[in-house]
């Protein structure tokens, strides 16, 4: 079997394949193409090979350019049903369906299937001067990721085309990763996000970053949440039929959990239950899109405590020596020399320690290093 791994980015999924045991039989293509992917398995890049943009017509076109009879997907393919479909007209898919996809992405039909079940979310109001007591509304792409494209709107703004509005939740930002057969799920991690903190050069909502561990701010009570998200899952996997590994976003206010999406493939945060829990989220996915679910309960798994974040360009800059930076926990490295644009993301950090605030320290700290060792234009 030779399975395909294709999305904007490529590089986790397929180290973690890698780890499996994979590398010979994986083929990945993506808009990336960072130093470490193309060590580490063979891989097509549109923004090295093809020297374009990326769009999801272009990455449709350079996955016929290869032999392959499976298929995963990685972000921002979850917002194309219609493009899944078609590449995987040409194999077979791991991962959730077309039809799941136009489901559980679809914002309305998301939040309408949890109300249902008696769990709190924000409102969706028709328009920005429909925001009843809601504090502030929020504009929000339906093709998003990653919080791009996300802002505060006013009573009076014109709407954009292409977005959805919601009601903005204070709280604290959380993402719960698990995997699912289509009926049941099964918990891997929950985490922090970290969001439009400018330590890593991210502005608004863009998501840059996470860290994981049993103790999040203002929680009382972890094996309490780690229920409640079981039955918020359980209900979502049985409602989309939900089968691989999947994420959902949501807000941690005094306790209350208050979901925003679901991301129906692998997330952000799942190379950190990797890096803390030992387990391989490559082979989960897999199995559980063949029926079994991992005997794996996060209330036993290790205190461990790790994290992770996107590091972007403030400015524009040059990557000298990057050979050496895999050592030192960095991944989707640029090559040696690589010119970055500002606002362009220069890689990924990794950090484990004895706490959240350790690792988050560990995380500035890492940023820091990186940035005198890259030279501004």
């Amino acid at each position: 079997m030779r399975i395909l791994i294709t999305g904007v980015s490529a590089r986790a999924l397929a180290e973690s394949a890698c780890r499996a045991g994979w590398t010979q039989r994986i083929v990945t293509v993506d808009y990336f193409g960072d130093w470490d992917l193309q060590r580490s398995c063979e891989n097509y890049s549109l923004r090295r090979d093809a020297r374009c943009r990326y769009s999801v017509r272009r990455l449709l076109e350079a996955c016929r350019r290869f032999q392959w009879d499976t298929v995963v997907y990685t972000a921002n393919l979850e917002n194309y049903p219609d493009a899944v479909s078609r590449v995987a007209a040409a194999g077979h898919l791991l991962g959730n369906s077309p039809t799941t996809l136009a489901a559980g992405r679809n914002p309305q039909r998301f939040l309408d299937c949890l109300q249902r079940a008696g769990v709190p979310v924000p409102r969706m109001p028709a328009s920005s001067e429909d925001r009843g007591l809601a504090p502030a509304v929020l504009e929000k792409p339906r093709r998003g990721g990653g919080g791009q494209g996300i802002a505060v709107v006013s009573s009076r703004a014109r709407r954009r085309r292409g977005t959805y509005l919601q009601e903005y939740v204070p709280g604290l930002p959380c993402g719960v990763a698990f995997v699912a057969d289509g009926r049941r799920a099964t918990l891997l991690g929950v985490s922090q996000q970290l969001i439009g903190d400018a330590a890593f050069g991210a502005k608004g909502f863009q998501y840059c970053g996470s860290l994981l561990g049993k103790d999040l701010p203002g929680l009382f009570g972890f094996d309490r949440l780690l229920s409640r998200l079981e039955e918020i899952v359980n209900h979502l996997t049985f409602t989309f039929h939900l089968v691989g590994v999947n994420g959902m976003d949501f807000i941690l206010n005094e306790g209350e959990i208050y979901p925003l999406e679901v991301n129906p493939r692998y997330t952000a945060s799942m190379e950190l239950i990797e890096m803390a829990y030992g387990l391989n989220i490559f082979s989960i996915h897999l199995d559980a899109c063949h029926g079994t679910l991992p005997p794996f309960d996060v209330r036993n798994a290790p205190d461990a405590y790790c994290g992770k974040a996107i590091l972007f360009a403030e400015r524009a800059a040059v990557a000298l020596a990057t050979e050496g930076w895999w050592e030192r926990g960095i991944r989707d490295i640029p090559f040696p020399g690589e010119r970055i644009r500002a606002g362009s993301p220069i890689c990924t950090l990794l950090v484990s320690g004895s706490s959240l605030e350790a690792c988050y320290e560990a995380l500035r700290e890492k940023a820091d290093s990186i940035r005198q060792e890259l030279q501004c234009l």
